[in-house]
């Protein structure tokens, strides 16, 4: 068959950590409350491209998400939650890690406060380290890369907001692979990430709260 009779293979690459915590920023769910249906994702990612590329064909959502290590408070539930969504079809699971990290900035603001008598507790502040994800986005990196060097899709959809991706981009548009940007409307998205796009698209409130719910909602 002739190529221009094909369908246009497109693949998702979706941080997940960034599209839940700017969800839920959109969609004022507190982080902690806000669960992310994968099946959901899966078909509005679909739907959002058919719109775009009426010839588009899905080749596979690759999910990125940190994972806690074994004796974090939060890892077992996180790990039932994982084993569902590596089961949804077409998803590919990916996973960076979890770690618990305080940031310089932090630190420097309880010695200032402490100085003034005051504390983060008493200004209602999270204190101790925050969570972190790492090797997140050089496996989307790898991914976007090695894939397109493959032939594997002709458009790929990062849903993503990181300027550490902006070398992938490139890389993938050098090997003749279109890039949108897919993020929460309002969403912190890297200037630099931005222009290199080929196309940047916002996700609207309807659309995410097609799959992104708050925890007391899910059970109802």
């Amino acid at each position: 068959m002739h190529r221009a009779t094909m369908s246009r293979r497109v693949a998702f690459f979706v941080d997940v950590g960034y599209l839940r915590a700017e969800g839920a920023k959109r969609l004022r769910i507190p982080p902690a409350q806000c669960r992310i249906d994968a099946q959901a994702t899966v078909e509005t990612l679909k739907t959002v491209a058919a719109a775009l590329w009426p010839d588009a064909s899905f080749l596979r959502c690759y999910w990125y998400d940190g994972q806690y290590p074994s004796d974090h408070p939060g890892h077992d539930g996180q790990q039932r939650f994982l084993d569902a969504v590596g089961e949804v079809p077409g998803i590919t699971l990916r996973l960076g890690t979890v770690k618990l990290v305080t940031p310089p900035w932090l630190t420097a603001l309880e010695g200032r406060l402490g100085e003034r008598g005051l504390s983060l507790e008493s200004l209602g502040l999270r204190t101790g380290p925050i969570p972190v994800q790492k090797g997140v986005d050089t496996l989307i990196v790898l991914d976007m890369v090695r894939l397109a060097q493959k032939g594997a899709y002709d458009v790929a959809v990062l849903v993503a907001g990181d300027r550490d991706l902006l070398d992938a981009v490139r890389t993938v548009q050098d090997e003749g692979r279109l890039v949108v940007v897919l993020h929460p409307d309002g969403a912190g998205l890297a200037p630099e990430l931005r222009r290199a796009a080929d196309l940047v698209r916002a996700l609207s409130d309807d659309e995410l709260g097609v799959f992104l719910r708050a925890r007391d909602a899910l059970r109802g």
